[in-house]
């Protein structure tokens, strides 16, 4: 989840809700759960199964326990009916420097509200916008603000001390999170509420590597996502200047928020959402149009390198390799969407010897080509293996295991606990 993307501005890192031990939060009888008959998944999970997992290359363990993390993490939470990582603290609560916001007043709006430090404002770039916001789970949000690393002197005082005049190589990390810290990112794409826009899809198959990166403008196909029931089959819609004929898929194949007043007020003094509404939409958001999530990155600290996975939406999810494991019952507009996970940088292995890829099309395949590949052959633990106080650039795509970016003797630096948003968020 590299933080260089320009599209970060909705919130550029990860958010919070109180969790209960044993599982990802307390149900009550009155709910109706997305995910019905599935195994509730202890969490967080026994660090030894884990660690087995990771070391057997045991893919197909290691999707079932994200789709069933995910599983939860994607139950309408009472009374909201939101998902519970829509009730979680956001970056502005996170990282500001007063206290943050109780609990009971967190809302999707407080998630989409801005706070960019300066550091996060420079790694940002001129790429297509999109709408990215950043979730932490109470066990995160609480650590970070306990510890004060949400400021920059906190991470400075950190960082590695010179001796004999030279300074070592880094060695230390920040206070480690607890297990039941849970970080996450979202993607959402615009959708009047009364007539239907385009929408790029992913399918691996049809793309090759491209040098530049393979950034949504790129993608060679897209459907219309339509706002209202009994819609035509096809319909001729326009983006980025190209008017094309394309398939109808319902918003109820998405999640996706409806915007109030309030909402609407928030993007529309955002200035990427603003820009991605003009290019989707053609004008600004109104009342009554739609956010649709089309990607989901989450990292939980069961693991010292953290557990990964990655999700995003697609019109045939049901079916391939991404689609491998997902629990039967887990339903609604969640079946529309194919995972991946990362439990190491190397293993298991690609088809071709070379190190694992874990990557999110909206996300990281954009990235270029620095020398080991572009964002198609990223893994998220070797990209989140590299984040420290202060942020070294560039933010290139590496691949295997960890290697000491650092430059010994040059540069004091703490490590951040595959956490890039201390270091780009912190005031």
């Amino acid at each position: 989840m590299n933080s260089r993307l320009g599209r970060w501005s909705a919130g550029v890192l990860f958010a919070a809700l109180a969790t209960v031990p044993g599982t990802l939060g307390a149900r009550t009888a009155a709910e109706k759960p997305a995910v019905r008959d599935v195994e509730r998944a202890q969490f967080p999970a026994p660090e030894a199964s884990l660690e087995k997992l990771k070391r057997t290359a045991d893919l197909g363990g290691q999707r079932r326990h994200l789709w069933h993390v995910l599983g939860e993490l994607t139950r309408s939470h009472s009374p909201s009916r939101l998902p519970q990582f829509l009730t979680w603290s956001g970056a502005k609560d996170v990282f500001a420097i007063t206290s943050a916001a109780p609990l009971a007043t967190r809302s999707p709006l407080r998630a989409f509200e801005v706070e960019e430090s300066a550091a996060a404002r420079a790694a940002h770039s001129s790429g297509p916008p999109l709408i990215v916001v950043a979730h932490y789970n109470e066990a995160a949000a609480r650590h970070i603000r306990a510890n004060a690393l949400q400021r920059r002197a906190t991470l400075q005082s950190m960082t590695v001390s010179r001796k004999g005049g030279k300074l070592d190589t880094v060695s230390r990390d920040v206070p480690t999170f607890p297990r039941s810290a849970i970080v996450l990112k979202s993607a959402w794409w615009p959708v009047a509420g009364d007539a239907p826009v385009a929408m790029p899809v992913w399918d691996a198959e049809l793309h090759i590597a491209a040098a530049g990166g393979n950034d949504y403008p790129s993608w060679r196909r897209m459907v219309a996502v339509c706002p209202t029931h009994g819609a035509p089959r096809t319909v001729e819609v326009q983006l980025m200047g190209r008017t094309r004929r394309l398939n109808c898929v319902g918003i109820d194949r998405f999640y996706h928020l409806r915007l109030d007043a309030a909402m609407v007020e928030q993007l529309r003094n955002e200035p990427t959402a603003r820009k991605l509404a003009a290019m989707v939409l053609g004008r600004g958001f109104r009342t009554g149009d739609h956010l649709a999530l089309v990607a989901l990155h989450v990292a939980t600290r069961e693991l010292p390198d953290w557990v990964w996975g990655t999700l995003w939406w697609h019109d045939s999810a049901m079916s391939g390799p991404f689609a491998a494991d997902r629990p039967k019952n887990l339903g609604g507009p969640w079946s529309n969407y194919l995972m991946n996970v990362a439990f190491d940088a190397v293993h298991p292995r690609e088809r071709d010897g070379s190190p694992r890829v874990v990557f999110n099309p909206w996300l990281e395949a954009r990235f270029a080509d620095s020398g080991q590949g572009s964002g198609m052959v990223s893994n998220c633990i070797s990209c989140h293996q590299r984040a420290t106080y202060p942020a070294i650039g560039p933010f290139e795509v590496t691949r295997g295991a960890r290697k000491n970016t650092q430059a010994a003797g040059t540069i004091a630096s703490v490590e951040t606990s595959s956490l890039w948003s201390l270091p780009l968020q912190a005031h």
